[in-house]
């Protein structure tokens, strides 16, 4: 049943920053929500939150596993920090590369506290639908 939920976790995890960005944009006043802003959000959002979601969080979570301290405690912290690295290296350094321009300008501490509610929001996610403890082992069978 485990693999099951994480499975579906790991489908639904990177559509949380997507709907963080979809629910902020729409109690902000005087705000549009037209076909440029789903197109937007689609592929400056969910497209690299999926990528950094199995290469960066697959790679932990195995991590995670090995050293048998998966938690939520442990998931929101390497959440934090992987969401603040994708982030910044998503903004500063991907995107430039690949031609693509925010019309945001940002500074790297308001890009580091973006990416820490990001990855926070989604590792949270991941642990409530995966159904792993609060603190412990999430191996169960140990």
């Amino acid at each position: 049943m485990r693999l099951n939920r994480e499975h579906i976790a790991l489908g639904v995890m990177p559509l949380s920053a997507s709907l963080y960005l979809l629910l902020l944009w729409g109690v902000l006043p005087g705000r549009e929500m037209g076909l440029d802003f789903y197109i937007t959000l689609f592929t400056k959002v969910t497209i690299p939150s999926y990528i950094s979601c199995f290469a960066v969080g697959l790679p932990i979570l195995g991590l995670l596993r090995r050293l048998k301290i998966l938690n939520i405690a442990t998931i929101l912290g390497i959440g934090v920090f992987g969401g603040m690295l994708v982030l910044v290296l998503y903004v500063y350094i991907i995107a430039p590369i690949i031609g693509m321009t925010f019309e945001t300008n940002i500074s790297i501490y308001t890009g580091l506290s973006w990416g820490a509610q990001f990855g926070a929001l989604t590792a949270l996610t991941f642990g409530i639908i995966a159904d792993i403890p609060i603190l412990g082992n999430a191996d169960r069978s140990t």
